[in-house]
């Protein structure tokens, strides 16, 4: 239910803008959704986590001798899907399709998990465009992100082995 409301909101955020090009992403975004079934394989089991829901630099701390990055300041915590944290970071930047796939689908698990949760989080990055998007920022947004990405879920759920 709450994935059909959260398509709805972009249907209706897409005619708002009033960008045929959008309209129709959105569209056809939503009937491969809901034709392949896509909202009944996800397990929140497995595809939920919990997430710290407030990504910036200024909440990073960088551990020299490892290397490794570490989370601060998690007080707005909860638990939400797995990527939540990645498509707030990745959107609030305005990242394009190239820099997603190269920093998140080429690093991801080629699992049937890890493909769902691809399509989540491309799911998540463009209903966040949508919700926030200006007249203005459209024809970037598209271009940058929205058609690539759409067209890759269709290709994930059109292609039974990918999926």
């Amino acid at each position: 239910a709450m994935a059909r409301l959260m398509l709805w909101r972009m249907d209706r955020r897409a005619r708002k803008l009033r960008s045929t090009a959008l309209e129709s992403s959105v569209r056809e975004l939503r009937r491969t959704l809901l034709e392949q079934g896509f909202f009944r394989r996800v397990d929140p089991v497995k595809h939920y986590a919990l997430c710290h829901s407030d990504f910036h630099p200024g909440n990073f701390l960088l551990d020299e001798e490892t290397g490794r990055c570490i989370a601060l300041d998690w007080s707005n915590y909860n638990l939400g899907l797995k990527g939540a944290d990645y498509i707030s970071l990745f959107r609030d930047r305005k990242g394009s399709f190239n820099e997603f796939e190269r920093w998140y689908l080429s690093r991801s698990d080629d699992s049937e998990d890890g493909r769902i949760l691809a399509v989540l989080v491309m799911y998540g990055i463009i209903y966040r465009s949508v919700i926030n998007a200006r007249r203005s920022t459209v024809l970037p947004l598209l271009d940058g992100f929205i058609l690539p990405a759409v067209e890759r879920i269709r290709s994930m759920l059109g292609n039974k082995k990918a999926l």
